[in-house]
């Protein structure tokens, strides 16, 4: 490609001068018969842009035509500025940051090609003096701390424009991710049709292995470890924030064959976290994802752990529908509502712990550091307060559901 000193040949110098002032209109006049050769100096600039910056050369959305036009507008506008101090064009410089991080032109790559337009620009008009006419060599190097501040003043602008609407196409890539992922996890009648083109908007295969996991307390940092692991076991998640808590969508390529106990490697000590059972159709990701939370729900109280959908099937019926639970629950232990509320507890400890040790006396004295008369009299007690048998399995199966329901819901609607 011609330098810039080989276009200047068809220029003729400009003659030497002898006052300071005579030689800052000389250049005011050299921008001035510049201007009429902006087209031709920026197709130079353009040939070195596409030479340099292979991204922009071959970014299929920005043309050559698209470079050029840019590039003359922006060295017109800077040629007019030195010549006649015409404002620098910020506006353009904006929308061309906007237009290229719209098109994917790497930073990088167009910084350098703002550089490489400005130094073009610059040689060309120092090789239009003549190297006698010192006068104007000097009052031209006094005006470069100028082209240099106006090309941070550019480049501060292009970078401002380029980072916001790059921030800007995320947000947007962002909601139109959820929005897809809402269409594919909605509960009701929605067309299937719809749910097919969500999941391959989502790069989700019809057919696949799949399965949902609701969360809550589920941090940036923590997703993020639990991308980590799974992305070491070929699994991938698609995120979703609710007003009640996150949902991932978990998807395998070449997963191990442990893919429906995932999960359990989650680390969901500080988190709780329910997962559904495994799928392999997406369009059956709403019914997961209502297993998942059905999981989530099965997690006692304020405890931390996962659970899977159908670990403790108990919970999952309790969470299904949990102000009906609470009714039952109260209903069944209605007798202990008017103790004071350290006895009912201490009641409801035993209870608990007798189910929890299988029913054995000598296991919920030891879990309770009481003596076995101690837990027996309790168990008495809350038979004649609830009127049911502990011995009678449908009794004690009421008493079970009443006392895993407040494990999970608390006790507060019973005092």
């Amino acid at each position: 490609m011609d330098s810039a000193a080989d276009f200047a040949d068809s220029a003729e110098p400009t003659k030497p001068t002898e006052p300071a002032d005579s030689a800052e209109s000389a250049i005011r006049e050299l921008c001035r018969r510049a201007v009429t050769d902006a087209d031709e100096l920026a197709s130079r600039v353009v040939e070195q842009i596409i030479r340099d910056e292979s991204e922009l050369a071959e970014g299929s959305e920005v043309s050559v035509a698209d470079i050029s036009d840019a590039t003359a507008h922006l060295i017109r506008n800077f040629l007019l500025h030195l010549a006649e101090g015409v404002p620098p064009d910020l506006g353009a410089v904006r929308a061309l940051g906007h237009r290229r991080a719209q098109q994917g032109v790497p930073l990088p790559a167009l910084l350098h090609s703002f550089r490489i337009g400005f130094r073009f620009a610059w040689s060309y008009l120092v090789d239009q003096v003549a190297p006698v006419d010192t006068e104007t060599l000097r009052a031209l190097v006094e005006q470069a701390d100028r082209m240099w501040l106006l090309l941070d003043d550019y480049s501060a602008e292009l970078r401002d424009a380029y980072r916001d609407r790059t921030a800007e196409l995320l947000r947007m890539a962002e909601a139109e991710r959820h929005q897809h992922l809402d269409t594919l996890l909605a509960a009701g009648p929605v067309e299937t049709s719809r749910r097919l083109q969500s999941a391959e908007a989502l790069g989700l295969a019809r057919k696949g292995r799949y399965l949902v996991v609701a969360a809550q307390g589920a941090g940036p940092a923590v997703r993020a470890a639990w991308e980590s692991a799974l992305a070491g076991r070929g699994a991938g998640v698609l995120w979703r924030d609710s007003p009640d808590g996150t949902v991932g969508v978990v998807h395998a390529g070449q997963a191990p064959l442990d893919w429906a106990e995932l999960p359990d490697r989650l680390d969901a000590e500080d988190v709780r976290l329910g997962s559904s059972a495994t799928f392999t159709s997406i369009l059956d990701a709403a019914r997961a994802l209502r297993q998942a939370r059905l999981a989530l729900g099965s997690v006692p109280g304020a405890a931390r752990g996962h659970h899977r959908y159908g670990q403790f099937p108990l919970g999952c019926l309790i969470s299904a529908s949990p102000d009906d639970a609470l009714d039952l629950a109260v209903g069944t232990l209605h007798g202990l509502a008017d103790l004071p509320q350290a006895q009912s507890d201490a009641l409801l400890d035993t209870l608990t712990a007798w189910f929890d040790a299988g029913g054995s006396t000598d296991g919920a004295a030891q879990a309770l550091y009481c003596h076995r008369n101690t837990v027996r009299y309790r168990l008495r007690h809350v038979e004649e307060l609830t009127g049911l048998q502990l011995k009678d399995p449908r009794d004690a199966a009421h008493l079970y559901l009443a006392v895993q329901t407040f494990d999970q819901y608390g006790r507060s609607e019973l005092n």
